[in-house]
């Protein structure tokens, strides 16, 4: 479910999302995942990896707690730091155990968004930040509200 927000608090909408693996694909001799959102993806060994153009690590897990490394590495390049390696995420479908990641602007280390991720079931929770007049607030929430894997 995603929740959009005012820097109220105030909810401006909701709706629902369905995140679906459609197809899959070769790149050299790896497997990756293509879902209807148009994201390629697959796991490795030290975590979640996306290619566009290029891969590279969104969250990275096994990891160490504090422990920082580049998602993009471009103009407006992204740094996670790992915040949690076993936080207990509660969304409406549950209680989740979750690597916590805070995402920043490589460039300023404004924060981007808080992310929490379960490596076998994906995104749990993620909020982003917007800035305002009033000062910085969460301006978007994902939770999981429901699952099917295979």
């Amino acid at each position: 479910r995603t929740t959009e927000l005012d820097s109220t608090g105030s909810v401006l909408s909701t709706s629902a999302d369905t995140l679906l693996i459609v197809s899959e694909t070769l790149l050299g001799s790896e497997t990756w995942y293509i879902d209807n959102s148009g994201i390629t993806q697959t796991n490795r060994k030290d975590g979640r990896w996306i290619f566009s153009g290029s891969p590279y690590l969104t969250e990275r897990y096994p990891a160490r707690l504090n422990e920082s490394y580049v998602i993009m590495d471009s103009a407006v390049g992204i740094t996670a730091r790992v915040r949690s390696v076993d936080e207990n995420v509660v969304v409406p479908l549950g209680s989740f155990s979750a690597y916590t990641y805070r995402w920043a602007r490589t460039s300023n280390a404004e924060a981007v968004g808080d992310f929490s991720f379960s490596p076998n079931t994906g995104l749990i929770k993620s909020e982003t930040y917007t800035r305002s007049s009033h000062g910085v607030y969460v301006s978007t929430r994902k939770e999981l509200i429901a699952r099917s894997l295979h």
